[in-house]
C-alpha cells in the first residue's frame, strides 16, 4: 500500500511539473470558457460595467505595488497582460 501511495504521488508530482494536472483530470478551461463563467458568476452577483472596471483598476494597482521591487528578469509581465489585456 504504501508503495501504491509513493506511486500516486510521484505521478501527481510529475503532472504538476509538467503542467498537466488540470488536462489529465479533464478540468482545464479555455481563457474564454473561464471568462464566460466569471461574468456570469459577476452577472448574477449584480455587477456592473463600473464596478467591474473599478475592481479591475484595484487589483492591477496591487499587482503593480508587488512586483516593483523584482528586476527584470522576476517581473510576470506577460501574466500582467495576458490577465488585463
Amino acid at each position: 500500500l504504501e508503495n501504491l501511495v509513493a506511486y500516486q504521488k510521484a505521478l501527481l508530482e510529475l503532472e504538476l511539473v509538467k503542467g498537466t494536472t488540470l488536462v489529465s483530470r479533464n478540468v482545464e478551461m479555455t481563457k474564454a470558457q473561464l471568462q464566460d463563467l466569471t461574468e456570469k458568476l459577476l452577472a448574477a452577483n449584480r455587477f456592473s460595467g463600473p464596478e467591474i472596471q473599478a475592481i479591475r483598476w484595484e487589483v492591477d494597482e496591487q499587482y503593480k505595488e508587488r512586483i516593483k521591487d523584482l528586476d527584470m528578469h522576476e517581473k510576470p509581465q506577460t501574466l500582467r497582460q495576458r490577465i488585463f489585456n
